[in-house]
C-alpha cells in the first residue's frame, strides 16, 4: 500500500522514529511493496482486530538471566511495553553527551496499572497529567506498538498551559543499555508541541525533537553491564537492522529490530521508499548489545547518544565491519530514497556545468567508509543538498550555494544530527572534492577539519 504526503522533501525531514513486534522474526522485515527489500523478507501479518494479545509467560517487568545478565522475555506485546514503562524516569539534560542524570531532573512516571503518566516540573513543583496508549504507525505492521500516545488530563494551577484534553504521539526507543533503562521519545507532529517546547525544552533535546529519559539508577535493573556476558546475543558473519543508542567511536550499543517497508508517493512525481522498525522476536527485544567497530581502537571518544536506524554488516568475530545510517524521513520512517524526478525548476546557464562537477556520491578518501551524496534543490534553498554520513560519528544535512567563481559551493545552512550547527565550503580539485569545515558545533568535526572525498 502506498501513503499519500502532500508537501516538499524539505518538510519532510523535521522528525524521527522506532516501533514493536509481536510477531515475525529478527532477520525478518515487515513490508508493503513486496517487490524489494534489503533483507529476508517475513510474512505479512495479518489484521485480527478481535483477537487479543498473546499471553506473555514473563514478568512485565524485566528481570535478569543469571547465565547471560539478558532480560528474557519471548515477545514484546502492548502490555509488555506498557510494562517496561511503569515506573518513574529522569530527563536528560544537556546535549548528546553521556552523562548520569541528577535527581533533582524534571520526571516523568508511568502506571501501566491504569495507563496514566504524570510529567513533574522540577524547578517549579508543577505537574501535567495524561493517559497514554500504545499505537503502530505502520500500515505494514498494524500490531506493532512503538507509537505512544498522551492524552491530556489536567495539571496543577501553576503548569505553564491548559493540559485539559489534546493529544501527543511520540516514537519510542526502548531498552536497558549498558547496565541502566534509557527512553527516546520522538515527537511526530509538524514542529515541537507545547510540552516539548515549553516543558521539555528544546536545549534539552538530544536531536531534534527528541528527548531521552533513563529510570532512576536506584530502580533501574543492572543487567547488561558494558562488555558482560554479550557473546551469547551478538550476531557473528550476519547482517541485521539496529536501533543505536549510544556511540564511542571504537564501539557502539544496538537494539536488534524488524525493519518494516512502505513507499509514499510525495508531491513533484517523487516516489519514496521508507523504512520503520520493529521489536523483534529474538528474546531479547529490550536489550542494547555493544558491538566493537573492526580494527577502529584508534578512534575512541568519550561517548554521545546517537539514537537512529542502523543496517549492520558483522565480521566472524562478532565486530562491526559495515554500518549504514538511515536518514531520518517522515512520520516515524527513515531512509527516504527517491525514485523519480524532483519536480525543480533550475537554470542551466547557472547550474549545468557545476551538476557535471559536484552532483552524485562520493566516498571518504580518509576512510573509505564515510559517504556524501550531493542532488539539486530548489534554487530558493541554495541549489544543492548535501547528506554526509560519517562513519562512527554522526549525519549531516545541509544546502548549499553555487559561488561567482562556478568552483565552489558553500553551505549556507547545515545541521549536525538534526541539531548542532555546522557550515563548510567544497572545492573540487580533480578528481577529488575537497571540504572544508568553517563552523561546527559538534566537538568531533572542528572548525578547520579538511575531509577529501573522491566520486564513489
Amino acid at each position: 500500500m502506498k501513503k499519500k504526503i502532500v508537501g516538499t522533501l524539505l518538510l519532510c525531514f523535521a522528525l524521527l522514529a522506532g516501533c514493536t513486534s509481536d510477531q515475525g522474526s529478527s532477520r525478518g522485515s515487515y513490508d508493503a511493496d513486496a517487490s524489494a527489500t534489503p533483507t529476508e523478507k517475513a510474512p505479512e501479518p495479518t489484521e485480527e482486530p478481535d483477537k487479543p494479545d498473546p499471553v506473555v509467560e514473563v514478568s512485565p517487568t524485566p528481570t535478569p538471566e543469571a547465565e547471560s545478565g539478558f532480560t528474557k522475555a519471548y515477545h514484546a506485546s502492548k502490555d509488555e511495553i506498557a510494562g517496561y514503562l511503569d515506573g518513574t524516569w529522569l530527563l536528560h539534560e544537556g546535549d548528546n553527551k553521556i552523562q548520569p542524570v541528577e535527581l533533582l531532573n524534571d520526571t516523568l512516571t508511568f502506571d501501566a496499572s491504569d495507563m496514566s503518566a504524570t510529567y513533574h516540573m522540577a524547578y517549579a513543583a508543577e505537574e501535567a497529567y495524561y493517559s497514554f496508549e500504545l499505537l503502530s504507525p505502520y500500515d505494514a505492521a498494524p500490531q506493532q506498538y512503538c507509537m505512544l500516545r498522551f492524552t491530556g488530563k489536567g495539571s496543577t494551577d501553576g503548569f505553564p498551559f491548559n493540559n485539559n484534553g489534546g493529544s501527543i504521539d511520540y516514537l519510542i526507543m526502548l531498552a536497558n543499555d549498558e547496565g541502566c533503562d534509557r527512553l527516546f521519545i520522538q515527537e511526530m507532529g509538524n514542529g515541537l508541541s507545547e510540552l516539548g517546547h515549553s516543558i521539555m525544552l528544546e536545549d534539552r533535546q538530544v536531536s531534534f525533537g527528541c528527548w531521552l529519559f533513563e529510570r532512576d539508577w536506584e530502580e533501574s535493573p543492572k543487567m547488561g553491564e558494558r562488555g558482560f556476558n554479550m557473546g551469547g546475543v551478538k550476531r557473528t558473519n550476519d547482517s541485521f537492522f539496529a536501533l543505536q543508542f549510544s556511540e564511542y567511536g571504537d564501539s557502539c550499543t544496538l537494539q536488534e529490530v524488524v525493519p518494516v517497508f512502505e513507499e509514499f508517493d510525495l508531491e513533484g512525481s517523487i516516489t519514496a521508499r521508507a523504512a520503520g522498525y520493529a521489536f523483534c522476536d529474538n528474546g531479547y527485544p529490550f536489550n542494547a548489545v555493544v558491538y566493537e567497530y573492526a580494527g577502529m581502537e584508534q578512534w575512541a571518544h568519550s561517548g554521545c547518544y546517537s539514537p537512529g536506524l542502523v543496517e549492520v554488516y558483522t565480521n566472524g568475530d562478532g565486530e562491526i565491519s559495515n554500518i549504514i545510517h538511515y536518514p531520518y524521513f517522515a512520520y516515524g520512517y527513515f531512509n527516504q530514497v527517491a525514485t523519480g524526478a524532483p519536480d525543480v525548476e533550475r537554470d542551466p546557464a547557472v547550474y549545468g556545468d557545476m551538476d557535471k562537477e559536484f552532483l552524485g556520491s562520493w566516498i571518504s578518501k580518509d576512510d573509505g567508509i564515510s559517504t556524501l551524496d550531493i542532488s539539486q534543490a530548489d534554487p530558493q534553498t541554495g541549489g544543492y543538498y548535501l547528506v554526509f554520513e560519517v562513519y562512527r560519528l554522526c549525519g549531516i544535512e545541509a544546502y548549499a550555494n553555487i559561488d561567482m567563481s562556478g568552483d565552489k559551493l558553500s553551505i549556507n545552512q547545515g545541521y549536525v544530527n538534526d541539531k548542532l550547527r555546522f557550515s563548510a565550503t567544497l572545492e573540487r580539485k580533480g578528481d577529488e572534492l575537497r571540504v572544508t569545515v568553517t563552523e561546527s558545533e559538534f566537538e568531533h568535526i572542528p572548525e578547520g577539519t579538511v575531509m577529501i572525498f573522491t566520486a564513489d
